[in-house]
């Protein structure tokens, strides 16, 4: 227990100060100190400069389709079937626009103008589900989102 008497710590407070300095200096030993800047190199089959970013990408875009899709849904009464955006699957980033096939410009969603994703959304009755799709070292790779948030792979 830490004791204050006359505004000095006293007995096992000066263990905790110690304590409290050397936990500061591993933090700043392992955290803080200035470290040289990782560089994502380019995956030579891929093109990609970073897969990570590029699926992290992916997930924040189809998160908001989906959201697009919901509301949409509340103004409008039915889902949007959005075109595959862009129109071939990509195997490195390529320019994507709304107005490049139908749905999309009318669905008002907001996504980055590049992308290593073609994206696609497919309604059946009061149902949807987002696509993206891509092509890594020749093999594709399909993602989907339904309207609950829940992503899968295919």
């Amino acid at each position: 227990m830490i004791s204050f008497a006359n505004g000095q710590v006293r007995g096992g407070g000066w263990r905790f100060v110690v304590a409290i300095i050397i936990i500061g200096g591993i933090f700043y030993y392992f955290f803080l100190r200035d470290k040289e800047p990782v560089e994502w190199a380019p995956v030579e089959d891929t093109g990609w400069p970073s897969k990570t970013e590029a699926v992290t990408e992916m997930r924040l875009n189809l998160s908001a389709i989906v959201n697009a899709e919901k509301n949409y849904h509340q103004l409008n009464g039915i889902y949007l079937t959005c075109a595959p955006n862009p129109a071939e699957i990509p195997t490195e980033r390529v320019s994507w626009s709304p107005s490049a096939a139908s749905g999309w410009d009318e669905l008002m969603v907001s996504l980055p103008s590049g992308a290593w994703f073609q994206y696609e959304v497919v309604v059946t009755g009061d149902d949807f589900e987002a696509f993206a799709r891509t092509r890594v070292g020749g093999e594709e790779l399909v993602y989907s989102m339904d309207k609950s948030g829940t992503l899968n792979t295919k």
